[in-house]
């Protein structure tokens, strides 16, 4: 890591914590406390507000505040591989997104970042998902906010069609194909649908309140259970 890139995860360490001692800082630093110390006075000498108690460590005082987008060059390149995801995997309205937002952060990122929106050697192969697909995200994901019930037909694997009234929980991407957990009121338990399977969606226009049991957090944990998903 870079001396810079530590100074700064040194001051967010300290930014969302009470008190932080020296020792683990270097812990998760992964340097030495003889480090941590030089760097928290170079900190303080600079204009750092650093305050410091024996036994307890340290913490920024509270007045101190950070420009709001600041980022090492490791984050960027972070933030970079994800929007490009976004922009090739996902739908028009999410990619549009991504775009508009790598676009935001390179106009107040210093001009010695700037350079790695167009270096960055991480690429994201343009694997379009599955056609049929991109088309019906934007209604599922709007449905999955505001926790409304739908109604789809479905094409299951052996080309059966099936009629299913949902509850739409979250959207899961593997590769080229999207799928949608749900609690399907016809099974009374989680399924997970392919998205290019669904022929028609149609909101139902009623909402719904999932219990614990119910919830994706449930299901997630079933999954972990029983050795992996099931598709339906």
């Amino acid at each position: 890591m870079r001396r810079a890139d530590r100074l700064f995860q040194i001051i967010q360490m300290l930014r969302t914590r009470q008190w932080v001692t020296a020792a683990r800082i270097a812990e998760e630093l992964e340097v030495s406390v003889r480090t941590v110390y030089r760097d928290v006075q170079d900190l303080s000498l600079s204009g750092t507000p650093i305050l410091s108690e024996t036994g307890r460590g340290y913490k920024l005082d509270k007045s101190y505040n950070l420009p709001p987008i600041t980022f090492s060059e490791a984050e960027l390149e972070s933030l970079i591989l994800g929007a490009r995801m976004v922009q090739v995997w996902s739908d028009k309205q999410l990619a549009g997104n991504a775009t508009s937002a790598l676009q935001r952060i390179q106009t107040v990122v210093p001009e010695q970042l700037k350079s790695t929106f167009d270096t960055t050697n991480l690429m994201v192969p343009d694997l379009k998902p599955v056609p049929g697909t991109a088309a019906k995200l934007p209604e599922i994901r709007s449905a999955i906010k505001s926790k409304t019930k739908i109604l789809i037909e479905y094409k299951r694997e052996d080309k059966t069609p099936s009629k299913r009234t949902l509850w739409p929980l979250g959207l899961f991407f593997w590769g080229q194909v999207w799928t949608l957990v749900a609690w399907c009121e016809l099974r009374r338990g989680h399924r997970q649908f392919r998205i290019d399977r669904i022929e028609s969606i149609d909101s139902l226009g009623c909402g719904f309140l999932a219990t614990p049991e119910q919830s994706l957090e449930a299901y997630l944990l079933s999954v972990v259970r029983d050795g992996g998903p099931k598709l339906t």
